[in-house]
């Protein structure tokens, strides 16, 4: 969780409340929605533990997590995804998103005059990882 929000300058930072056993990770910069997991895919690399990313404003039945660790063992070299039902009274649209924006001639010219050249990759360090905000209903990804 980050110490500030760019989309949220007005929040103070406080923690909430979370049972016994969870550990929230902080970070100093908000790296959007990969804000979730990679400060704790780092922080806990190459320790013997899981790491179950859930959302806030989503509701999980009461055997979400026995079924995440169930699979898990089934599958220990596997991502294991899943999804919840959005929190009733929040509707998927009514949140701010981001809009795609139209690629123009210039852009179109940029890439295909860069295309082919090494592109650095993200988060360097701790082997493959894509996040993507929604993942696949109930499906096991290598």
């Amino acid at each position: 969780m980050p110490r500030r929000y760019r989309r949220f300058p007005d929040w103070d930072g406080c923690l909430p409340q979370v049972p016994q056993g969870i550990t929230v990770v902080r970070t100093d910069q908000d790296d959007g929605p990969a804000t979730k997991i990679l400060p704790a895919v780092h922080e806990f690399r190459g320790q013997d533990c899981e790491l179950l990313l859930c959302d806030d404003d989503r509701r999980y039945d009461p055997l979400w997590t026995s079924r995440f660790l169930a699979a898990r063992r089934e599958h220990p070299d596997r991502v294991i995804a899943g999804a919840g039902a959005f929190v009733p009274g929040r509707r998927e649209g009514s949140l701010p998103r981001a809009v795609p924006r139209k690629n123009g001639s210039l852009c179109r010219l940029l890439r295909l005059a860069t295309q082919g050249l090494h592109k650095p990759s993200a988060w360097v360090g701790i082997g493959v990882c894509w996040y993507v905000q929604r993942l696949w209903r109930g499906h096991v990804a290598p």
